[in-house]
């Protein structure tokens, strides 16, 4: 058995970190700016004890420093999704909040699926300031729409994987919650 060399494992610094300011002004990366708490909502129909919940939670912890509320919805059941996501983007709730959710039926197009391909990625900020991001897919976003400042597309691969929202949506989801909006 090969010996492992023991690694300091330090959390990443977000703003308000008593460090964070410090070593900014020491010329620290800038990247330091980018990253914040956040409150990151997973709405999914993946169902109860399912591991998928599991592995988009750890995919999702890899890349950000967040505490993630999981809340599951009946499968398919694009309605239901756009409810929760309305009752917790829409409600009083911390400000550096994301609501990400996974839904997503394929019935957007009649004809068989190339690699397993699904609806677009959609990211929407509320003019809360609220992030609200998942695949565009019947009543998903219907209860939020209203409200958003912005919507667009998010770059994101529709087909390649199964499990879009363990492979792909993950590090999207990290981007738009850094920050980045390209």
């Amino acid at each position: 058995m090969a010996a492992t060399k023991a690694r300091s494992h330090r959390p990443p610094l977000h703003a308000g970190h008593a460090d964070h300011d410090e070593l900014l002004r020491a010329g620290a990366p800038t990247d330091l700016r980018l990253r914040r708490l956040v409150l990151l909502h997973l709405i999914a129909d993946y169902g109860h004890g399912d591991l998928a919940f599991a592995e988009v939670q750890q995919r999702l912890a890899a890349l950000l420093e967040a505490t993630v509320v999981v809340t599951p919805v009946a499968p398919f059941d694009t309605l239901a999704a756009g409810f929760c996501i309305a009752q917790l983007a829409l409600t009083e709730g911390p400000a550096e909040r994301v609501v990400f959710h996974n839904v997503a039926p394929r019935q957007d197009a009649f004809h068989p699926r190339t690699e397993n391909e699904g609806e677009r990625l959609v990211a929407l900020e509320l003019e809360s300031g609220v992030l609200v991001v998942g695949p565009n897919a019947g009543n998903a976003l219907s209860f939020v729409s209203g409200h958003a400042a912005w919507t667009r597309y998010v770059e994101a691969p529709a087909s390649g994987s199964q499990f879009r929202s363990r492979d792909f949506f993950p590090a999207a989801v990290a981007r738009l919650a850094s920050g980045r909006r390209d």
